[in-house]
């Protein structure tokens, strides 16, 4: 399978792809037995990226993969649980110490050009099939989604992540936030702004692209 190919059925390149299942075999793998010899993690790997990829029906991908429905449903649970349980704290990680505070602070300003800071906020809609004894919770005047709130670094990496929250809560970004000593958002675009607001504004805008731009490849991958 071609590379081109191999990114559209399951959205991460062959690298990625073997990172995942080096990563998640102890939690994926399973023990030979008497009876039969069990199913790879690279295929166990391949269905569940296929599956949230592609959001075909199980009965196609189990189909595909040449499985039961109800196996192909196991896997993409159980995939789902082990980067849950194995990934997420490895990978995604506030930096709590003071030390790791510094060290985002001091590249943030050397990258970014924004001082005191350690990581850029924001949120995006993901489009979903609302439960329907709940959908109007989901609606956010476009279409059914759930709030996906990120934190990223100034090295396009994701810190912090919180993802479920109904699409119909308001978006947090800029004017939504509270101004606290802890989170600065810009200036009000509809007041006359000095030269020096309108520099911080500018500075603000321009650190926050980390997110924006790492959040719009999210979603130019899932197309």
């Amino acid at each position: 399978m071609e590379e081109c190919e191999f990114k559209e059925h399951f959205r991460v390149n062959r690298n990625t792809f073997n990172f995942l299942v080096n990563e998640l075999h102890p939690h994926l793998g399973k023990t030979t037995t008497t009876m039969r010899e069990p199913i790879s993690v690279v295929k166990r790997v391949a269905v569940a990226l296929h599956y949230l990829a592609s959001c075909e029906e199980y009965c196609v991908v189990s189909s595909l993969f040449g499985i039961g429905k109800s196996t192909a449903n196991l896997f993409v649970h159980e995939f789902i649980n082990a980067v849950n349980d194995i990934l997420l704290p490895k990978y995604v990680k506030f930096p709590l110490s003071v030390e790791n505070l510094n060290k985002h602070s001091r590249d943030f300003e050397a990258i970014l050009g924004f001082p005191q800071c350690v990581g850029a906020v924001d949120e995006c809609h993901i489009p979903i099939l609302a439960p329907k004894d709940q959908a109007i919770s989901y609606y956010n005047y476009k279409w059914y989604s759930i709030v996906l709130f990120s934190v990223v670094d100034c090295r396009y990496r994701f810190i912090y992540t919180s993802v479920g929250s109904p699409g119909r809560n308001n978006d947090g970004r800029n004017s939504a936030f509270p101004l606290t000593r802890h989170l600065l958002k810009p200036y009000p675009e509809n007041l006359e702004l000095s030269e020096i607001q309108k520099d911080f504004n500018k500075i603000l805008c321009g650190a926050r692209r980390v997110l924006k731009m790492l959040l719009g490849a999210l979603k130019l991958d899932s197309v």
